[in-house]
């Protein structure tokens, strides 16, 4: 019904029964064509849920073969977060116009001052991951953490900055001083060896960076759980397994 949608759309049809008994909710999990109407397509795909099913949980509109498998497998593995694994979303500098900067610019920093290259770091974007694989866009951050005194070891970062105006001086997502990027509590983790993917996506797009590369907030990473092959889980969640339809 909603071609243009890159997420699933969850329509919610709800009847005030007098009964005490809880009835079943009927669920449609299906592509609707339009060649048939509204009432025979749910006549012919849906499937009845006892109520209980929805919970305060996350839960799934699977069929119900495939549910009481996925029931099966949660009652006999710990998920991920059982497991201890960081879950993290990229950084959201609250300009990015100033503090990412092209190939070009970093040129010219590093050019004028060789320490500009401390806090110059690559990016990626939520577009530049792929399944398997992903690709820089000679892009980076100006790593402007807390503690770090532009104005002062910087220079000509923070004539680069200071040319946004007093409207980039006095915006709500800043750090300490206005040249600073917001508080974050897991920089390091970007240094680490990482599981990443696209924020928005209709299909899985999981790759692996090994490299200390920071992300964006269009994008996501994870740092599997101590035990766990990182390429191992790269395999399960780019498979068929975590990308069925149901």
């Amino acid at each position: 019904m909603f071609e243009s949608a890159i997420v699933n759309v969850a329509v919610l049809i709800t009847v005030k029964h007098k009964s005490n008994r809880k009835p079943n909710c009927q669920v449609v999990n299906s592509p609707f064509d339009g060649n048939e109407s509204f009432e025979e397509f749910v006549q012919r795909e849906g499937f009845d849920y006892p109520q209980n099913v929805f919970t305060d949980k996350p839960w799934s509109l699977l069929k119900p073969k495939l549910f009481l498998i996925q029931k099966k497998m949660e009652s006999n593995n710990k998920t991920l977060e059982q497991l201890g694994t960081k879950i993290r979303l990229g950084l959201a500098t609250g300009h990015n116009e100033a503090f990412v900067i092209d190939e070009t610019k970093k040129k010219e920093l590093c050019g004028l001052q060789a320490s500009n290259a401390e806090i110059i770091r690559p990016i990626l974007r939520g577009r530049d991951i792929s399944r398997f694989s992903c690709k820089l866009p000679g892009l980076y951050i100006l790593l402007a953490k807390n503690g770090v005194d532009v104005r002062k070891d910087y220079p000509l970062v923070y004539k680069h900055l200071e040319s946004f105006g007093e409207s980039f001086k006095k915006r709500g997502a800043q750090g300490q001083h206005w040249t600073n990027l917001r508080a974050c509590s897991f920089f390091d983790d970007f240094k680490k060896e990482k599981i990443i993917w696209i924020e928005l996506a209709d299909v899985g797009r999981f790759a692996l960076c090994k490299e200390e590369v920071y992300l964006l907030n269009s994008a996501y990473f994870l740092l599997p759980p101590k035990g766990v092959n990182s390429l191992f889980l790269l395999g399960i969640l780019n498979s068929r397994v975590t990308t069925h339809s149901g």
